[in-house]
C-alpha cells in the first residue's frame, strides 16, 4: 500500500544492509509501492485529475489566473471588479445583447445579469440576449410591461434577473416614471405636460392651484405645492418658471390606476349571461352599471367574479334586501341584486366593486338598484375572496338558464 489513507507512504520493506544480498523481490516490491504513490499524486504540469475531493486543510491556491470558463476558478480580482457577469451591451435600443466571459451558456431560474445600456427603451418589449441565447422579453414588478423609457438611455446600468417559468428577464431597477410640466395661462388653469427634464430645488416638486393657495393634498409622495407667487419668486424655482413647474402628476396617476376607463357597452337583449373579459392586471375598483336590464323570468340576477381560473360561483358573503322587505336575501352563488324584481320589469342602478386586500383577493361589494316597474329600491353589501386576481366578471341569475330581454350593461375599471 504506497499510503496509508491519510497521505503518509511507508516503506513497504525493510532497510536494506550492508553487505548483505538484496532480494529481488523486495527491490521489485518497493519500486512498484513507489509507482503506485506517484501515480497517485497530482502532477504539476496538469496531467493528473483528480478522483476525489481535495480537502485544503484551510490553506490555499494562490496565483491563480482569471477564470475563463463556467467550470473554472474565480480569482479574487474577478470577484472584487465585479466583470464576471457585466458586461457593456450591445445590439439596439429594444433589443439589447451582451457578451459575458466566460459566456453563459444557458439561462436558469433567478440568474442575475448586469448590463450597461446603450439607449432607451421604445417600446414596451424590449429583450434581453446575453451570449447568443434566446432574446427574451424585460419586464417589470413582477411581469408588468415596461413603458418608454424605463430603461432611461446609455449608460443606465441595468440588473436583470431571469424569470424561467415566465422565459423573461425581470428589470429589477426601471428608471423614474417621467414627470409632468406645469404651467398656468393667463386665467390661471393648469395645464401639463409630459417631460422627462430634470429640475433641481424643492420646489420643483410641486404642482399649481389655479386659486393660488397651497394645495395640502398628496399626490403620490409630491405632499406640497406651490402658488402662482412661489413660482415667481420663490429662488428654488428659477430654472422651472411658469413654463416649467415639475410635479409628480405622471407617477400620481400610474399610482392612482391612470384614471378611469370604460369598457364597451352591450346590450343585456339574449343569452343567460353577460361577460366582460380581460379587465387589467392592477385594477383596484370595477363599477358595474344597468339601464333597463331585464330578463325573461323571476330568477334573481347576480353579480360572479372570476380570475384566470374561471368565474367563481361560491364563496359570495353579504345580503341583499329590499325597501319592502323587513328581511334580506343572503348572497350565496354570487352577489343578488334585485330580489322579487318581476319578468320584464328593467332594472337600473350601479355596482361597485373595491379591492381590500391585493394579497388575498378580497373584494367588497355595494350596489343599489331600482325597479322601473315598481317603487322598490334594492341595497346589497358582501364581500369574495378569490383564488387569484380578478381578470373577469359576469352578469347571470341565480339559475343561470334565464335570458336577458332588454337593456344596457357596462363597466368602468380603475
Amino acid at each position: 500500500m504506497a499510503r496509508n489513507g491519510s497521505g503518509t507512504y511507508s516503506r513497504p520493506v525493510a532497510d536494506y544492509q550492508y553487505d548483505t544480498v538484496i532480494s529481488e523481490t523486495d527491490v521489485n516490491t518497493e519500486m512498484d509501492d513507489i509507482a503506485t504513490a506517484l501515480t497517485a499524486s497530482i502532477a504539476k504540469d496538469g496531467q493528473t485529475t483528480p478522483t476525489a475531493n481535495l480537502p485544503m486543510g484551510t490553506y490555499r491556491h494562490t496565483g491563480v489566473g482569471n477564470g475563463s470558463a463556467r467550470t473554472d476558478y474565480t480569482a479574487m480580482g474577478q470577484t472584487q471588479d465585479g466583470t464576471v457577469n457585466w458586461v457593456d451591451g450591445g445590439g439596439a435600443a429594444d433589443a439589447i445583447t451582451a457578451t459575458y466571459s466566460p459566456a453563459i451558456t444557458g439561462l436558469v431560474d433567478g440568474q442575475i445579469c448586469f448590463v450597461r445600456a446603450t439607449a432607451a427603451n421604445a417600446t414596451t418589449t424590449p429583450t434581453f440576449s446575453p451570449n447568443g441565447l434566446t432574446a427574451r422579453t424585460i419586464v417589470k414588478d413582477g411581469g408588468s410591461a415596461l413603458v418608454a423609457g424605463d430603461i432611461a438611455g446609455d449608460g443606465h446600468e441595468l440588473i436583470l434577473r431571469y424569470n424561467l417559468a415566465g422565459t423573461q428577464w425581470e428589470l429589477l431597477n426601471p428608471a423614474a416614471a417621467a414627470v409632468a410640466t406645469a404651467s398656468t395661462t393667463a386665467a390661471g388653469i393648469v395645464e401639463l405636460a409630459t417631460t422627462a427634464e430634470t429640475t433641481t430645488g424643492t420646489d420643483a416638486t410641486r404642482a399649481v392651484t389655479p386659486d393660488g393657495l397651497h394645495d395640502m393634498t398628496s399626490l403620490a409622495g409630491a405632499a406640497w405645492f406651490l402658488d402662482e407667487d412661489d413660482m415667481a419668486s420663490d429662488s428654488e424655482t428659477k430654472t422651472a418658471s411658469q413654463q416649467s413647474i415639475k410635479a409628480y402628476v405622471t407617477s400620481s396617476i400610474a399610482a392612482s390606476g391612470g384614471g378611469i376607463t370604460l369598457a364597451t357597452m352591450q346590450a343585456s337583449t339574449s343569452g343567460t349571461s353577460i361577460d366582460f373579459n380581460s379587465i387589467p392586471a392592477g385594477t383596484k375598483r370595477i363599477t358595474i352599471m344597468f339601464a333597463g336590464v331585464s330578463t325573461t323570468g323571476t330568477s334573481d340576477v347576480i353579480v360572479q367574479l372570476g380570475d384566470s381560473g374561471g368565474i367563481e360561483t361560491t364563496g359570495y358573503s353579504g345580503n341583499n334586501v329590499d325597501s319592502t322587505q323587513s328581511g334580506g336575501v343572503a348572497n350565496n352563488t354570487g352577489f343578488i341584486l334585485n330580489n322579487l324584481q318581476g319578468a320584464g320589469d328593467g332594472a337600473d342602478g350601479a355596482v361597485t366593486l373595491t379591492l381590500m386586500d391585493a394579497a388575498t383577493f378580497l373584494w367588497v361589494m355595494t350596489s343599489t338598484m331600482s325597479d322601473d316597474a315598481s317603487t322598490n329600491v334594492f341595497w346589497t353589501s358582501g364581500t369574495k375572496t378569490l383564488s387569484a386576481e380578478l381578470d373577469r366578471v359576469r352578469i347571470t341569475t341565480v339559475t343561470g338558464s334565464q335570458n336577458f330581454d332588454g337593456g344596457l350593461i357596462n363597466i368602468a375599471v380603475e
